[in-house]
């Protein structure tokens, strides 16, 4: 895939990997996900800073944060784009 979209899909740490597992799949060499996720999901892992960890600790696939929505009010919000290294 050239392209991937994905929101609120980082769910669980078990989800998390599944989706970073996906993409390792799918994604073309020149491809780019977007993902939009809270950053933490309380109560049941996941979430943006989980998937940015597997993306570190990957020999394939890199990750940015490149927009961050904050509140005050709620959960932090952000915005990932993923390529391949």
């Amino acid at each position: 895939c050239d392209l991937v979209l994905s929101a609120e899909t980082l769910y669980t740490a078990e989800v998390t990997c599944a989706v970073f597992a996906i993409l390792e799949q799918v994604l073309s060499p020149m491809g780019t996900a977007l993902l939009a996720s809270k950053r933490y999901y309380f109560g049941c892992g996941g979430g943006t800073m989980d998937f940015a960890r597997l993306c570190e600790e990957s020999s394939s696939l890199a990750c940015q944060v490149v927009r961050s929505i904050e509140d005050g009010k709620s959960n932090i919000r952000d915005i990932l784009v993923v390529r391949r290294k």
